[in-house]
C-alpha cells in the first residue's frame, strides 16, 4: 500500500507507527510541520511544511499540499490528532481518509476553544474511520455525533521485547518518567512524597526530565533524584530498578509509559481518569487517586509500599493484561487490516 500521514513526525506515536508500515514494505508518505526537530528515517519519505502551526498560517502551504498529493497519489490519507494535522488532512478532500484521536484533541482542546471544537467536528465529516485508545474518546466522537460503528480502538501498545524486562518486586524505588508539563502534576508527585520521606526512608523518589526548562520543580533534597530524558530503549532498562510507577495526569487517553510500566512489572498509582480504569482498578492491579489530590496521593505511596502481597499480586495480573490486548504488533496488524478493508 501506498500510505500518507498528515502527522507530526517528530511523534513517537507517528514515529512507531510510519516504521512498522515501511519495516512492512509499505511505501510511506508523512507530511508535517517544518519546525519540528525531525530525524530521517529509512523508507519514510517526509516533507517539511512552513506555515502549519494554525489554519490562517496553513492555507498559505495549502496549494503545495494538495500538489503533493496529487503527484504521490496514495491509497488513503491518515490525518494524526485531529484539530491540528488531521484537520488539515481534511481539508483536502481526499478519500478513503482516516482520523487519529490522540486525547487533548479530543477532550481538552473542543472545551477551551470553540474554534478548535469546529475544527474537529469538520475532520469527523470528512472521516471514514476515526482510531482512539480509549473508551473516553470513543464516548466524546459519538458525543460529537460520529458514528460508534466508524470509530475503531488501536492502542499504540508496547513492543514485545518489554516483556523481557522485569523489575523485582522487592526493589525499592518510585519513578515518574512523564512529561514535565503542567498537565501531568509532576509538582503534586514530588510534593507527596516529600510529605511522607521520613516514613519510608529507604525509598527515592526519581523524576525523568529536563528540570532546567521546569525550575519550580526543583526541590534540593535528596531523596528527590532528577535525571535528564533518556532513549526509549534505556528508560525501559532504567525502569527495572524500580518498583513503583506514579501518573497522575488531569487529562490523559490511554498511557505508553503506564502499559510499559505494567509489562516491565512496575506497581502503578494512577490518577482518577476514564482512560486509565481502563487497564487499573483501584485495589486489585493498581492504586488510583485524585489528580492534585497531594494527601491521597502521599497515602498510597505508603499503602503500595507497605502492601506486598498487593505488589506482588499486580505484577502478574499486569503483564497479562498487556500481553492480551496492548501489544504493538497485535495493533498494528489491526489497523493494517481496518487500511485494506477502505481501500
Amino acid at each position: 500500500m501506498k500510505l500518507c500521514f498528515f502527522a507530526d513526525a517528530s511523534n513517537i506515536h507517528t514515529i512507531r507507527w510510519t516504521q512498522y508500515f515501511a519495516q512492512n514494505n509499505h511505501e510511506v508518505h508523512i507530511i508535517t510541520p517544518a519546525f519540528r526537530g525531525i530525524e530521517k528515517t529509512e523508507g519514510i519519505n517526509i516533507y517539511k511544511i512552513p506555515y502549519f502551526y494554525s489554519l490562517s498560517t496553513v492555507l498559505i502551504s495549502f496549494p503545495y499540499m494538495k500538489l503533493l498529493l496529487k503527484r504521490i497519489k496514495p491509497d488513503l490519507l491518515h490525518g494524526i490528532f485531529l484539530s491540528n494535522c488531521g484537520f488539515y488532512a481534511s481539508l483536502m478532500g481526499y478519500r478513503p481518509f482516516i482520523g487519529t484521536a490522540l486525547g487533548s484533541d479530543v477532550l481538552v482542546a473542543p472545551e477551551q476553544l470553540k474554534r478548535r471544537r469546529e475544527q474537529v467536528k469538520y475532520t469527523l465529516k470528512k472521516a471514514d474511520i476515526i482510531t482512539v485508545d480509549a473508551d473516553i474518546l470513543r464516548t466524546k466522537l459519538i458525543d460529537m455525533s460520529y458514528p460508534a460503528s466508524k470509530i475503531k480502538t488501536i492502542y499504540f501498545g508496547v513492543d514485545s521485547s518489554i516483556l523481557n524486562y522485569k523489575s523485582d518486586c522487592k526493589n525499592k524505588g518510585i519513578i515518574s518518567i512523564r512529561s514535565l508539563n503542567p498537565i501531568y502534576n509532576i509538582d503534586v508527585i514530588i510534593k507527596a512524597f516529600l510529605s511522607i520521606k521520613h516514613k519510608i526512608p529507604h525509598y527515592k523518589l526519581t523524576v525523568v526530565g529536563d528540570i532546567s526548562k521546569f525550575p519550580h520543580l526543583h526541590y534540593d533534597d535528596s531523596s528527590v533524584k532528577y535525571i535528564d530524558p533518556l532513549p526509549h530503549n534505556d528508560i525501559i532498562e532504567y525502569m527495572t530498578d524500580f518498583n513503583i510507577f506514579i501518573s497522575v495526569p488531569s487529562s490523559d487517553a490511554s498511557s505508553v509509559s503506564l502499559l510499559e510500566a505494567m509489562a516491565i512489572g512496575l506497581f502503578p498509582i494512577v490518577s482518577d481518569l476514564p482512560a486509565n480504569r481502563e487497564w487499573i482498578k483501584h485495589g486489585y492491579n493498581g492504586l488510583i487517586v485524585p489528580s492534585r489530590d497531594i494527601n491521597t496521593l502521599a497515602d498510597s505511596i505508603i499503602e503500595a509500599i507497605e502492601n506486598e502481597p498487593l505488589r506482588e499480586k499486580a505484577v502478574e495480573i499486569n503483564r497479562l493484561i498487556v500481553q492480551k490486548k496492548a501489544l504493538f504488533l497485535q495493533n498494528m496488524k489491526k489497523l493494517e487490516k481496518i487500511y485494506r478493508q477502505l481501500i
